[in-house]
């Protein structure tokens, strides 16, 4: 009986020891992600429609989609494009939200 507690003893000190390990670690590489972290503010200047950003969102091949009160961008790394409504104007409808479903599709919310 007390060599099966002394076995319990020690795999319950393994356990800890290990989850300390892994949380160093992870610590250890999260702060390395963070030192890499780069941010850019963009404004009307570079691109944008507008400056009143309502939704920024991320698609599936990582272009990055902004929703601002005079229509919605496309950011892929490199430049903005400016989606236009089939008549060139969105009229009095505004960009709201943005989402992307399971199957890849952007849905757009507009309100007037």
């Amino acid at each position: 009986m007390y060599g099966s507690l002394k076995i319990k003893k020690f795999i319950l000190i393994s356990f800890i020891a290990l989850s300390i390990l892994t949380c160093i670690c992870n610590t250890s590489f999260a702060s390395t992600q963070l030192h890499n972290l780069k941010l850019q503010q963009f404004s009307v200047e570079h691109g944008l429609w507008q400056g009143t950003i309502k939704s920024i969102m991320q698609d599936n091949s990582g272009l990055i989609w902004i929703a601002t009160e005079s229509g919605i961008n496309i950011y892929d790394g490199y430049q903005f494009k400016k989606l236009r409504a089939p008549s060139g104007d969105f009229g009095n409808f505004r960009a709201n939200a943005l989402m992307q479903d399971k199957n890849g599709l952007v849905w757009i919310n507009f309100i007037q």
